[in-house]
């Protein structure tokens, strides 16, 4: 009978032990094209509950991405991997594939991310423990699939044609709650609500004005209907704050929902939010289109605050937050501190090289494809013609030193000779996964960045920001001590805190360690 009581005793304690050992539940938050700045320049105009909450009881830390060509989508798998590009294959949003010569997308669908070489933190979480829970939601299918990987229990995104949040029928039937989801959000709505500026809408909602009022004392107004026009009808809302009340919205209903964080296991929720998307560039830092972004993004971090104090506790749960993708300073930002920059266009450079090659080796397609500062070689033709792939390599490399705005060039064979410590040819490095990336490599100036105006600029579209914040809140934010990180170390503290054992094939470490 004794030891009958011993053992209880023991049981008792290892379980308040093992429930205080760990957070109940991990938030991880990614913003997409963030101005990092935006948070310290508007502090006094955003509230107590939100980011500067987050900010002033958080651990900052500056993380590098370590690799060129930084993207939504092969971000969130590096943060989620722990590995680069160059392990994880996720090198750009598309890239030329040399056996199908045609342009693969970095999801083959919107059902599972089958081009992820890697496990996510979703799958090491639930390996360890079954009854550990892991969701993603995002407003694009590539950043909610990149983020969860292929081992989830469902992932959330926005359908740009019927205005509805998806699930991703890979993970099973789609959950029963998310028809009345969709009916809340109502995009319908928000379409016609059109975006002004926060406080003339909480003013209209306040004090009964008309909508024409408050339009008219509007510092901006834009009628969604109107610049839907072109696009698919729902798509106009990635281009306004209000999809990141479409993910706020979705993340409440789906913790409500699945009950995250209200039990002994640790579950993982990971969220991405964007910054007006394919309209990002249409404003300077400084305009008030983006400062009442800020604003909204605020009210919705608090929001989600908010429901995890009364969740799980506060102390109890651990968050996350940093940006992907970072925004640079465009050439209208830079020219308001009377520094000049400029637009680079790689579909007019290639054009450019497609002649001087015609005129260096004859006619012939040298060039099968480009994207995000690659230029892939039509290597067939190379080989038919009895051409060696590196010196061809090399004098592609030559030509496209020459143009301005040009930083460096690098050939894949120069990489493969390289150590991984060669400044800054080890971000290419990083970069370089050989079956997917190109056979010439190129950076641009820190004041240039590439033209999104030609259909095929899109291709390119990166940013050179390898450095951006990253915020450790809650749980576990006080036993780091240091001030600087590779992106690389957010899965292994992931892992960490929720007492998993860290995966044997990572590139990154623990920061809790």
């Amino acid at each position: 009978m004794r030891r009958l009581v011993v053992l209880f005793c023991m049981v008792l304690l290892y379980s308040a032990v093992y429930a205080t050992e760990r957070p109940k539940l991990i938030v991880g938050i990614t913003i997409s094209q963030f101005y990092p700045e935006w948070i310290k320049n508007y502090e006094y105009e955003l509230g107590s509950g939100g980011l500067n909450r987050l900010l002033k009881h958080s651990k900052e830390l500056r993380a590098d991405y370590n690799y060129f060509y930084t993207q939504s989508g092969t971000d969130q798998a590096t943060i989620y991997t722990g590995t680069y590009p160059a392990d994880h294959g996720i090198v750009s949003h598309t890239w030329y594939d040399r056996m199908s010569k045609d342009l693969v997308e970095n999801i083959d669908s919107d059902t599972t991310p089958v081009h992820l070489k890697m496990l996510t933190a979703s799958a090491y979480m639930r390996m360890n423990n079954q009854f550990s829970k892991a969701y993603s939601i995002a407003m694009r299918p590539e950043e909610a699939l990149m983020s969860a990987g292929t081992y989830a229990n469902n992932i959330f995104w926005f359908d740009n044609v019927n205005g509805k949040i998806r699930a991703a029928q890979f993970f099973g039937e789609p959950p029963s709650w998310l028809n009345s989801l969709n009916r809340r959000i109502n995009a319908d709505s928000l379409l016609i609500a059109g975006w002004m500026p926060l406080t003339n809408e909480l003013q209209y909602k306040r004090n009964s004005m008309s909508r024409m009022a408050a339009k008219a004392r509007a510092d901006f107004y834009y009628d969604l209907g109107e610049l839907k026009s072109g696009y698919q009808k729902y798509q106009v809302l990635n281009a306004v704050p209000y999809a990141n009340d479409i993910v706020t919205e979705c993340a409440l209903e789906l913790m409500k929902r699945e009950r995250l964080g209200l039990d002994k296991e640790t579950d993982l929720l990971m969220l991405s939010f964007s910054t007006l998307d394919y309209m990002n560039r249409d404003y300077a830092i400084n305009s008030k289109e983006f400062k009442d972004l800020v604003m909204r993004l605020d009210r919705n971090i608090e929001r989600l605050l908010t429901d995890l104090d009364e969740r799980c506790g506060p102390g109890s749960y651990s968050i996350f937050l940093t940006v992907t993708e970072g925004r640079e300073l465009l050439p209208v930002d830079l020219a308001q501190y009377n520094m000049s920059g400029n637009y680079f266009s790689i579909y007019r450079s290639v054009a450019l090289l497609k002649s001087y090659l015609k005129l260096l080796y004859g006619q012939g397609e040298w060039i099968t494809s480009y994207n995000s500062g690659q230029i892939y070689l039509n290597r067939e033709l190379i080989q038919k013609n009895k051409l060696n792939l590196a010196d061809f390599q090399s004098s592609v490399a030559e030509f496209m030193a020459d143009f301005e705005g040009v930083s460096k060039v690098i050939t894949a064979s120069e990489l493969q000779l390289l150590s991984a410590d060669e400044g800054d040819a080890s971000l290419i490095a990083n970069s370089f996964y050989s079956k997917r990336s190109g056979d010439v490599f190129f950076t641009l100036e820190h004041t240039w960045v590439p033209i999104l105006q030609d259909v095929e600029d899109s291709y390119c579209r990166y940013s050179k920001r390898r450095y951006v914040p990253i915020y450790f809140y809650g749980y576990g934010a006080d036993k780091i001590e240091k001030n600087a990180c590779r992106m690389i170390d957010v899965l292994p503290t992931i892992c960490r805190l929720a007492g998993v054992t860290l995966p044997y094939n990572i590139n990154g470490s623990s920061l809790l360690d």
